[in-house]
């Protein structure tokens, strides 16, 4: 099911970038999805843009930083944490990745 709602998201998603290419959310969208599929390369253009956009989305900023870490790409890892957790400080989950960063 999880492959239906994935190509469903993801066509909604495409089509609002083809309409408007400044949505942020809609970046941030096709990057996760890409994540899922496992694409970082693609994942990490269209988290990349999206924050590029708005830079203050916290989940997305947590997003490029797995897909960093999965690139093996961790110097470009703790900048987003570290603007992440200014922007939610009592977010546990970046206060736990940085603290693995260590």
């Amino acid at each position: 099911m999880l492959a239906k709602n994935n190509a469903e998201a993801k066509s909604v998603f495409s089509f609002i970038v083809s309409e408007n290419p400044r949505n942020a959310e809609a970046q941030a969208g096709l990057g996760y999805i890409a994540m899922e599929e496992q694409n970082l390369q693609l994942a990490k253009k269209y988290l990349s843009t999206s924050l590029m956009l708005n830079p203050d989305q916290t989940q997305t900023l947590i997003n490029l930083a797995v897909v960093l870490y999965q690139r093996s790409e961790k110097e470009l890892i703790k900048p987003l944490l570290l603007r992440a957790l200014k922007l939610e400080p009592e977010n546990e989950q970046v206060k736990a990745m940085l603290k693995d960063l260590q």
